[in-house]
């Protein structure tokens, strides 16, 4: 116990910020649990998507006639398929990722790890503008194969060279992510 804080220590039980804060004074996330955070978030989204790919390859195997099954070569529709898997997954993660920030700030990875998405003007919630620039961002260079990829990683990754702990998304967007007690 320090006699020269009042009552001990910070206040609500929170550590005390030994790092940048956020707008109202709460410690900025570090890169390690953001990077837990996206990690769960992709293995919540991965299992729903590859739930509901899995369940349009049956559909599509219940509709199709037999003789299109049987036949040596890949139906078409299973063609079709694969690019819409492909297409979809950046597009349903984006919404899925906005969606979440601008109602209440987090995804069920940061919820899970007390993380909040907040706007640097205020420290409240992002704007619908901000969540959909930010999740665009993040989510959508995926298009691009290689090169989508390859910037998502960096993008992931660069909290670790910038003093604030931001993300390019995060800058891009006005947000910062921070630690936070739901």
């Amino acid at each position: 116990m320090n006699p020269s804080i009042p009552y001990g220590g910070p206040p609500s039980g929170r550590p005390a910020a030994t790092g940048p804060a956020g707008p109202r004074g709460e410690p900025v996330a570090d890169w390690p649990l953001r990077a837990l955070a996206r990690v769960i978030d992709l293995v919540v989204f991965l299992g729903v998507w590859w739930g509901l790919v899995l369940f349009a390859a049956v559909v599509i195997a219940m509709l199709l006639p037999p003789e299109v099954m049987n036949a040596p070569e890949v139906p078409p529709a299973y063609d079709a398929l694969v690019w819409v898997w492909f297409f979809c997954g950046p597009l349903l993660q984006w919404l899925g990722d906005w969606l979440c920030h601008a109602q209440w700030g987090a995804t069920l990875g940061k919820r899970m790890l007390s993380l909040r998405v907040v706007a640097v003007s205020d420290g409240g919630l992002p704007t619908g503008g901000q969540a959909a620039g930010r999740a665009a961002l993040a989510w959508l260079p995926g298009l691009l194969p290689c090169l989508g990829t390859l910037f998502q990683l960096v993008d992931a990754a660069s909290p670790l060279w910038d003093e604030r702990r931001r993300a390019w998304h995060d800058v891009a967007a006005g947000t910062l992510v921070v630690r936070t007690r739901w």
